[in-house]
């Protein structure tokens, strides 16, 4: 059966994407790793499709755990009866989606741009919205190019279920944000999640605006003025939380940033922005064993390491150094001295090489939820999937590092890892 516990591993399935990979480069282990699936994991699970959908981005089961909503790339949200795929009468060509909608919108769906991010309000039905992450075609130009101020957005919207909860209301729709534009074809992220707390959290990708630079000479991802390459979260109905940490009651100088995605001066923080120093954070996972909002956010890596980061409760305004720093290290950089953590830098919890042995885009992950009934060796586990290197991993915290930062010449994660 198909029950809320074991949602967020299910997910693993569809939250794989395309992604361009940067250069790899020699192997080298910063971690345990067997290469082959451990016995114990293979007698645990088996492999069954449920549904088919073209292009699937993202999916998301309905709080009340009866239907399952899948995105695809070209712009339609479907809807599956979990019953039918609990129904082991039935094959996967037998749980057929329903249409729910169809974006109205102009989109680019060219590289990786299309819808990318669908989330269900909490408390839905009652609040019957859906929350949606696309590509929106707002100036007729889906080429790519160097000039910044050419290309698409990527919007941020609200709409809501008809009365039926199997259609969308088409007038219904609250635009929440939108991005700068984007002259590249890569890196727009667009996940969403609702943290304990209430808020909606969404992580955008950078686009590929690493040497692009604020007003005061930071690069746009570290940029707490441009919405690219950062952690966004707003109230339920768009609005800005107190508790930001450019809300204008901790920030007299910010300002909103939802119409243009950027503000234009350093001076001026973006009253949306929550974190920021991201390349492609393509997913993330909320904590559901945290006694408030906890997230780890999967952060696809350039050249050097991918890496697992940290945020929710007490990572407001975190600098997660992306381009600077990548993984543990200063960028292009694996040992020594430049590994060391910094003040400034909110540092990554996890992480491994960049390279033809250990992988090359770290995709969807999942929490183990306490009360799953899972088996005590997924106990305090996180799973995420590798895109490149094609499997699902297992890490648990390593409560016996093998050195301390002092005399560890490579970084070596203080996570251990089963595949």
């Amino acid at each position: 059966m198909i029950s809320s516990n074991m949602i967020s591993f299910t997910a693993l399935a569809v939250h794989v994407g395309v992604l361009l990979l940067g250069p790899f480069l020699k192997p080298t282990s910063a971690y345990h790793e067997t290469l082959t699936v451990p016995k114990q994991y293979r007698q645990q699970f088996e492999e069954k499709p449920v549904t088919n959908v073209p292009s699937p981005t993202d999916m998301e089961f309905t709080p009340d755990g009866k239907y399952l909503f899948v995105t695809s790339k070209f712009g339609t949200i479907w809807r599956v009866s979990v019953s039918d795929m609990d129904d082991p009468s039935k094959d996967a060509s037998e749980a057929k989606p329903e249409k729910v909608f169809e974006l109205p919108h102009p989109m680019c769906t060219n590289g990786a741009r299309g819808l990318g991010g669908i989330a269900i309000h909490p408390d839905y039905p009652a609040k019957p919205h859906i929350y949606v992450y696309h590509n929106h075609d707002k100036y007729d130009d889906c080429a790519v190019s160097k000039d910044l101020d050419e290309g698409p957005v990527n919007r941020m919207s609200r709409w809501t279920l008809n009365s039926d909860l199997k259609s969308i209301d088409e007038d219904s729709e609250l635009v929440m944000f939108e991005t700068p534009r984007l002259n590249t074809q890569t890196h727009n992220s667009g996940y969403i999640a609702f943290g304990k707390d209430g808020y909606v959290y969404v992580t955008v990708g950078e686009a590929g605006t690493k040497k692009a630079e604020s007003t005061d000479g930071t690069p746009y991802p570290m940029a707490f003025d441009v919405m690219l390459g950062v952690v966004v979260r707003l109230t339920d109905d768009g609005n800005i939380p107190p508790t930001n940490p450019f809300s204008s009651e901790n920030d007299p100088k910010s300002v909103r940033c939802n119409v243009k995605g950027q503000s234009g001066s350093h001076k001026k923080p973006c009253q949306e922005i929550y974190a920021a120093g991201l390349r492609n954070p393509f997913r993330f996972a909320m904590d559901p064993n945290a006694d408030g909002t906890r997230f780890f956010i999967n952060d696809v890596g350039d050249a050097s390491w991918e890496r697992v980061l940290e945020g929710g409760d007490g990572h407001a305004g975190a600098q997660y150094g992306y381009p600077e720093r990548e993984g543990p290290c200063e960028k292009t950089t694996t040992t020594d001295y430049k590994c060391q953590p910094e003040d400034w830098l909110d540092y990554p919890v996890h992480w491994y090489h960049h390279n033809t042995e250990d992988g090359g885009a770290i995709t969807g992950g999942a929490f183990v939820p306490k009360d799953a009934g899972w088996p005590s060796s997924f106990d305090d586990a996180y799973i995420y999937g590798e895109y490149a290197w094609g499997g699902i991993r297992i890490a648990h915290p390593n409560k016996n590092a093998e050195c301390p930062w002092d005399e560890c010449k490579i970084p070596i994660s203080p996570w251990d890892i089963d595949v």
